[in-house]
């Protein structure tokens, strides 16, 4: 059984490899790199995509929470909305009978 412990790498692999710290420029990565560097560069970049995409859904959240308290205080609800929504229905099929 043949392992390899060495793998040919492509550009998004370099990409992974300089953003994870590894090498400083896309031009000083080899062509062929150890499979455990690489895998730790992988694992790296998953982590930080992970904690960059929980910041976003911390702001998203945050934001929501805001818009939420402002419509609050102009009086819009879930409710009024639905039942403004169901009377211009009603009236909408009362005007075509």
């Amino acid at each position: 059984m043949i392992y390899l412990t060495e793998l040919k790498v492509g550009k998004f692999e370099k990409l992974l490899l300089v953003w994870g710290g590894k090498y400083k420029k896309m031009e000083d990565v080899p062509n062929l790199i150890n499979q455990s560097v690489l895998e730790k560069a992988r694992n790296k970049a998953r982590v930080k995509i992970s904690i960059y995409m929980m910041v976003a859904t911390l702001c998203g959240c945050l934001i929501m929470i805001v818009s939420g308290k402002r419509a609050a205080e102009r009086g819009e609800t879930i409710s009024k909305i639905n039942a403004d929504f169901r009377r211009e229905l009603a009236e909408k099929h009362n005007k075509e009978e």
